[in-house]
Formats: C-alpha cells, sequence, structure tokens
C-alpha cells in the first residue's frame, strides 16, 4: 500500500477509534491494531439518555453523524433483543471511511440494571457481509459507556430540531477527556438511548487536537430486526485488519479472504524482531 494511501487509511481509521469511544465502533483496529478495543482514543462516552427498559424490541433510532476529517456518515442504534438479565441492541454504522456501500454492525450484550458500573457484557462485530467477531474488552474500561446521566449535569428543559423534527428534552453538559464538554438532548421519544443531539469532540490520541463531531436524530421506528445472526467467531486480529483493509478505501477491491488474512498475519509476526 503507497504510503501516502496508509496515512489517510491510519488518520481517518485512528478517528474512528476516537469514536470507539462514543459509539463503540471499533474500525480503529485496522490501521491501529495495538489500540485495543475498550482503550480507543479520548472522546465522550455513549450515555444512556432514557431507562431503556421502557423501550419496545424493535425500536431503533438512526442519526446523521458529522466529525471533523471524515466523509458524513449515518448510525443506527437498535433493540433487538432481551432476557431477564440483559439487552441487546445493535448498533449499524454506513458511510465515513467505510465508503457508500460499507457497513459495520457493533451487538453489544448490555446488563439489564442501570446501576451497574460495568453494563457491557459482551462486543461483537460484523464488517459487511463477513462473519461476526467477538471483540476484546480490558476489564473496567467501559464503565461510564452506557451509564445514566448525573441529574446534576442538567442544564434544563429545551425544545430541539433535527432532521426527525422537533422534541421536548433536557439539556445534559458534562466534560469530556482533558479539557473537552460533551452536550446531548435527550427524550423518551427517540429508544433504545433516548438521544437526540449530541454535540461534542474527540482526538486522535491523549493531548490531541480536538475534532469537533455532532450526533442529530434523523429517522425512528419499531420494525428492527437482528443484523448479527451467525454465532460469533473468536477475535483474530489479523483477519480483522484483512477486512477492514479489503473495506476501507473507497471501494477497494474485496482481496484475499480468511486463510489468507492469517497467512499475512503470521508473516507479520515472523518478520518482528525477536
Amino acid at each position: 500500500m503507497p504510503c501516502a494511501q496508509l496515512r489517510v487509511l491510519t488518520r481517518s481509521a485512528n478517528l474512528f477509534g476516537a469514536l470507539a469511544r462514543l459509539t463503540l465502533v471499533v474500525v480503529a483496529l485496522v490501521a491501529a491494531p495495538r489500540l485495543a478495543v475498550a482503550q480507543g482514543a479520548p472522546g465522550p462516552a455513549l450515555p444512556m439518555g432514557m431507562d431503556i427498559r421502557k423501550a419496545a424490541i424493535g425500536a431503533w433510532s438512526e442519526y446523521a453523524v458529522t466529525l471533523e476529517g471524515i466523509p458524513p456518515f449515518k448510525q443506527r442504534f437498535s433493540l433487538v433483543g432481551r432476557d431477564a438479565a440483559t439487552h441487546s441492541v445493535e448498533m449499524a454504522s454506513e458511510g465515513g471511511t467505510m465508503g457508500p456501500a460499507g457497513k459495520v454492525v457493533i451487538k453489544v450484550i448490555l446488563e439489564t440494571d442501570p446501576a451497574k458500573r460495568d453494563r457491557v457484557r459482551k462486543l461483537i462485530m460484523q464488517l459487511a457481509d463477513n462473519d461476526p467477531m467477538e471483540m476484546k474488552q480490558e476489564p473496567g474500561a467501559q464503565t461510564k459507556q452506557f451509564a445514566p446521566l448525573n441529574p446534576r449535569k442538567l442544564i434544563g428543559k429545551q425544545t430541539v430540531t433535527v432532521p426527525a423534527g422537533s422534541f421536548a428534552t433536557k439539556h445534559y453538559r458534562d466534560k469530556s477527556g482533558d479539557d473537552g464538554q460533551v452536550d446531548v438532548w435527550v427524550s423518551d421519544e427517540a429508544p433504545p438511548f433516548g438521544i437526540v443531539k449530541l454535540q461534542g469532540s474527540v482526538s486522535q490520541g491523549p493531548g490531541g487536537p480536538g475534532h469537533p463531531i455532532t450526533m442529530e436524530l434523523a429517522a425512528r421506528g419499531q420494525d428492527a430486526k437482528p443484523a448479527v445472526t451467525k454465532p460469533a467467531q473468536p477475535f483474530d486480529q489479523g483477519v480483522l485488519m484483512g477486512q477492514m483493509r479489503r473495506s476501507i478505501g473507497n471501494g477497494a477491491p474485496a482481496g484475499p479472504g480468511k486463510a489468507q488474512d492469517k497467512a499475512q498475519a503470521k508473516g507479520q509476526e515472523k518478520g518482528k524482531p525477536k
């Protein structure tokens, strides 16, 4: 891969790695494999703007997302399952560095109890039409993800207009990273997470410059069906990197399959200095 293309790919993937802190989209693993899924880069955690127990199975909300340095993309959060102990939420992303035909789905298994500090029980990623893969998590790294909003951070009640319409919301403001802040407007009318609008910033790494990000509710519905239906494969960084190389880069050719991905990963390991 030419150096210039690799630099563009790395920058884009690192920005998505920062966004992973916001939406758990973990595509940063391709060009920055040393970044663990749970680490990402400084950026706002995704809050729980409503009690997900109130959301009906099949409820979804779709967002238009703009992030400096990345083509616009959309994300859809869908509640696709529930049992006595957990909720199953799928977070689908399309566009951005993945191109117009690219799609990433993250399935998140959440503990039912909103009081638990670490609600994320399992993360599964499905990239395009590849088999789903269970992602690694660092213990305790997801303690702020999907946490209820702090009542002390409430700014007030506001009517907010977004592409999906006008909503009566509660406006919260909190710190994000070292010096940033995140504003979020929430309503029970935007299940499963209750987010109507979010504004904040993410950076490519600790101490790096902030990049503005905005999420706005664009559509909602009640007919979501699971997209991740196959059993998840064990995490394999080499296979994942191969999948990502074929998916990022403005319609790159399909390239090799899983067997060659593994062979390339083994070759890279052999080439490392002892």
